[in-house]
């Protein structure tokens, strides 16, 4: 276990615990909300039980005590005694903390520290089976809290929770010097409280930990792994091992079964678990079927922000109309459309939309790039007031804009898959900026086929809904399709750049600042 002043315990005689990548990011940050996402068996408990331990240490001293209390939650009785508490005495044995199987169960840690100090940890173990037992928080004054399986404890858990820590020790006893909330989860579906927080609305003291998959979904057949990931055939599953330029599973070398543990339980299940339990997607909605469910988030969204690589040019696709949108992006030599940036406007016109959002992001982010732009042919019809085309109005505002190929749907979904199920020499064919909220969202569930119910089974249309997420992603479909047209092809050919007159690139593309 890490410690982060040099306390360690000079009695206690504790497991080795080695913290994963993801757990040295959690263990580090002092958010007032923690919150890790894995899949089954990555070690997510583990690392609460050692975060309680570390923070319990880590409490200043009075009187040459670091009191401290804590709180865990789990949705059921059942579910708290063999998986909760079973997990915190594996860390933490009755021997050194013993357990009090009264109401509520409770846990006191009490043990000397090299520095001369002494530790004194109370937990109190809770379980909420009904909707009424948040009174049993109501009266508590913890210092932190350990939502555990969070995603399937009820939001007003949470609310309650973040109103009764840090209120022990009180301030007549020197006060706590962290306060805050852990949780631990599996991929919950999108309706979550959980999803709405991490990937919605972001609040300020809140942070979110995403562990790697434990399995990559490929194609069904013999392809090798640098070929397609999935173009729709019966997958197959192959376990995480670093190989798929993603970090690799995490806690498998205290798994007795190594992958195997994952691979065994593939039989019988339903893609939808394996998504969920073992590959960490969020579930899916119920209101619809996701247009692309080739997206892996892990995979195709940056964790890091892209930024524009010098010489190449910014292929920028648009979508009109009253919700104009356009996504600006750079094909690599390297094999990768990486999406920069996304802008998505409502209500507004072509005109003001350029002006107003347009202009102000190319003149800051983008001043010197030579600009490729495509985008809905429909832009191209006359308004009725003005005769004016969208395509006029950006070339009036110096803008020249070509128009895609076709506006067929099928046409234009199969051009991002195209991209979204290959890999380049680095990485994937497709990388977002984990910026472009509006395109990830729709990847991950918003963008999705209407559900058609009749009368003895439940079918989708055949075209995505209309809704503020679907016009950023036909911007992205029809870049998609003007690249594709291009004749462009992963580890083929290289890709087909369009020149300026006079043939040459408006910078010259040197390899080794680009690419290293």
């Amino acid at each position: 276990m890490p410690a982060r002043r040099g306390i360690v315990p000079d009695d206690l005689k504790l497991r080795p615990y080695n913290p994963s990548p993801t757990g040295l990011k959690f263990h580090v940050s002092n958010k007032f909300f923690r919150g890790v996402r894995g899949p089954f068996g990555s070690g997510k408990s583990t690392m609460c039980v050692m975060e309680v331990l570390s923070r319990a240490m880590e409490q200043k001293p009075w009187n040459g005590v670091r009191r401290s209390r804590w709180v865990v939650l789990r949705n059921t009785y059942l579910d708290l005694i063999s998986t909760t508490i079973k997990t915190w005495r594996e860390w933490i044995p009755d021997a050194i903390a013993p357990l009090r199987e009264s109401v509520p169960i409770r846990s006191n840690l009490n043990a000397k520290l090299a520095d001369g100090t002494r530790v004194d940890l109370e937990v109190i173990f809770l379980s909420f089976d009904h909707p009424d037992d948040i009174r049993k928080l109501k009266s508590l004054e913890v210092t932190g809290g350990w939502m555990n399986e969070a995603s399937e404890l009820n939001v007003d858990c949470l609310d309650a929770l973040t109103a009764r820590v840090g209120r022990f020790p009180s301030s007549d006893e020197g006060g706590c010097n962290w306060r805050g909330i852990i949780a631990d989860t599996n991929s919950p579906d999108d309706t979550n409280w959980w999803y709405r927080l991490a990937e919605i609305e972001c609040p300020d003291g809140y942070q979110f930990f995403t562990q790697p998959p434990a399995l990559i979904k490929i194609a069904g057949d013999t392809q090798k792994r640098q070929g397609p990931l999935d173009l729709g055939a019966t997958p197959r599953y192959v376990p995480n091992d670093g190989s798929f330029n993603l970090p690799e599973a995490e806690n498998i070398a205290h798994s007795d079964e190594g992958f195997n543990y994952y691979l065994r339980m593939i039989p019988g299940k339903s893609r939808e678990w394996i998504n969920v339990y073992l590959l960490n997607q969020y579930g899916s909605t119920r209101a619809g079927k996701v247009v692309y469910p080739e997206y892996v988030d892990a995979l195709h969204c940056s964790e890091t922000p892209l930024k524009p690589l010098p010489g190449l040019p910014l292929y920028i696709g648009w979508d009109f109309g009253l919700s104009v949108s356009c996504v600006m992006a750079q094909l690599t030599m390297q094999g990768q459309l990486r999406v920069l940036n996304e802008l998505c406007g409502e209500e507004i016109g072509v005109e003001r939309f350029i002006r107003d959002y347009f202009k102000p992001v190319i003149t800051a982010k983008y001043p010197n790039y030579y600009m490729v732009m495509t985008g809905d042919p429909a832009g191209g019809q006359r308004a009725q007031t003005t005769e004016q085309t969208c395509f006029s109005i950006l070339s009036d505002e110096g803008f020249e804009c070509e128009a895609a190929s076709t506006n067929d749907f099928l046409a234009r979904r199969e051009s991002v898959v195209w991209f979204l199920s290959r890999l380049a020499s680095k990485g994937p064919a497709l990388l977002i900026d984990s910026g472009c909220k509006m395109l990830r969202k729709g990847f991950l569930r918003t963008y999705a086929y209407r559900k058609l119910r009749q009368s003895t089974v439940t079918d989708f249309a055949d075209k995505p809904n209309k809704n503020e997420y679907s016009h950023i992603h036909d911007a992205l479909q029809y870049l998609c399709l003007y690249l594709r047209n291009m004749g462009y092809a992963v580890e083929k050919t290289p890709p087909k750049f369009p020149y300026q007159r006079g043939g040459e690139l408006p910078v010259e593309v040197d390899a080794n600042v680009v690419w290293e």
